[in-house]
Parts: C-alpha cells; structure tokens; sequence
C-alpha cells in the first residue's frame, strides 16, 4: 500500500472531523461542514485552509525566469514578484515568488515535479522543501485581520496588494507571505517551518476566534474558483 502523506495539522483536521480525500499522495481534509456554511464563513469572516500539500521548490539563479520561460509561459504577474506560469509541455500551471535577488520560491501541485528533470538539465541548484513546510491559507474579509494580529508587517494595499511575497516573521518565527486572491476574496498564505506548523495555526485560531474564524476544506475554493470563471 503506497504511503499517504499527513500535514503537521493533521491532529487537529482528525479533532474537528473533517471529511478527508487523497490528492496525489496526501491525505487533505475536502470539507469540515456544508459547503453552503463554509461559503458564509468566507464571504463573511475568514476560513483557515491547510494547503501544507502544495509541492515547494527553492530555486537559486537570477535568471530564474528566462530559464522557465523555456518550458513555460507567463501567464500573469505584478512587477516580476510574483508570476504565475504555465507549462507548454504539460498544461498545468504554478506560482513562480521572487524572495531575493537570485532566490525564488515555486509553489504548485505535483505536476509540478514534471519539470525538475528539465530544471536539472540545466544545472540550476534548487532544493525541494515541500516536507519542510506547513502551509496555511487565510480567506475572506477578516484575513487582513489575522495577519495584522500575528505580525507587525504592513500589509496595506499600497504596500503589499495582490500577487505579492515577502518574508516576515510570524511570532518571532521566520515565514513566507504570499497574498493570492482568489475570484476578489482577500487571501493570504503563509509557509512556516513543519515543527512550529501546527503551533502557528492553533495560534491563528485562537486569535481568531473573535473574528468568526472557522476550518474550511479544499472544495469550498474548488467550487469558488469554479463558479468565479462561470461568472
């Protein structure tokens, strides 16, 4: 039997019973009420969503970009920061974060490994991280709330507005901030290291909790992002 991978919020996922399913390899939790619920709790307040699954490469070449434009396209981006792009071989798509200079951060899901082997061939360093991360995504009008309440970092529009990525710290703990909205709902993720995952997000929930916060699972953004390209 192939082995299923668990996040580092797994416990709490089993606690509050959620509804799992298997996604290349991971066990993730697909909803924790009615979708109809969990719908309000992102168009009124804010849900928290385990993306932890999401593949994570570090890249470290300044031409990051003219080397994936080899396989892939641009699809779209916010001043060379944050891009998402598509492989031409294969179709699926990815987020390409600038972080430094000549480090980047590449998030999506496994078809992503498809395009190691040509990353390699090139001779480009990268290290996989994708155990070494928990991943949380925030959604929904209070998100802006929660990450004010967890870090000191100016996420002002002006300052941090769709499609950006920083790194901060979250409770004195070093983290990637990324804000991907999703069909207009404010969305933020944040990768913190797997030891201090579920801490962190136990935290969030905590601090959250006046602000109506509640667990939502992967299904609730399929159908949001499903319904948003029918609109």
């Amino acid at each position: 039997m192939k082995p299923i991978a668990i996040s580092a919020v797994h416990q709490f996922h089993e606690t509050n019973k959620a509804i799992f399913s298997e996604i290349d390899g991971w066990m993730v939790p697909n909803r924790y009420a009615e979708i109809k619920d969990e719908l309000e709790i992102v168009e009124r307040f804010v849900g928290i969503n385990d993306v932890s699954s999401k593949v994570k490469l570090i890249i470290h070449d300044e031409d990051a970009v003219g080397v994936l434009s080899e396989y892939c396209e641009i699809v779209s981006g916010n001043n060379c920061k944050v891009m998402i792009m598509k492989s031409s071989d294969y179709g699926f798509e990815f987020i390409l974060n600038k972080l430094t200079s000549n480090q980047w951060l590449i998030l999506g899901d496994q078809h992503l490994k498809k395009i190691l082997i040509q990353i390699e061939k090139k001779g480009i360093p990268f290290v996989n991280i994708t155990s070494g991360l928990t991943g949380i995504r925030l959604v929904g009008p209070k998100a802006k709330d929660i990450i004010s309440a967890i870090s000191s970092f100016d996420i002002r529009d002006k300052m941090f507005p769709n499609m950006s990525v920083a790194q901060i710290s979250v409770m004195h703990q070093h983290a990637y901030l990324l804000r991907l909205d999703i069909v207009g709902k404010v969305c933020y993720e944040i990768y913190v290291g797997r030891e201090i995952g579920l801490y962190i997000w136990n935290q969030i929930i905590a601090l959250g909790n006046s602000m109506g916060i509640a667990p939502i699972g992967n299904q609730i953004i399929k159908q949001i992002i499903t319904d948003g390209a029918k609109a």
